[in-house]
């Protein structure tokens, strides 16, 4: 695996971060429903977007560690 070892930095404020995450969580959610089921979006364009992104998922490094990080500080940030 070729791993590239540039880091970004993203300025966010806390709404921005939430946001963020939540999109994040969206796409979790509808990776796992087309590991589960096969399923694509309806529209041919976004199949094929999915069906790239998903190729390009399983060669991808892994960012688990980096999101438990960003999840902790967006949950802190996370008006009560």
């Amino acid at each position: 695996m070729n791993l590239n070892s540039k880091t970004y930095a993203l300025n966010l404020t806390a709404a921005e971060g939430d946001h963020l995450l939540r999109l994040l969580a969206i796409g979790q959610l509808a990776l796992a429903e087309h590991q589960r089921s096969g399923w694509l979006p309806t529209s041919a364009l976004e199949a094929t977007q999915m069906s790239e992104h998903v190729r390009a998922l399983s060669t991808a490094a892994p960012i688990s560690r980096p999101m438990q990080a960003f999840n902790a500080w967006v949950q802190g940030h996370r008006k009560k």
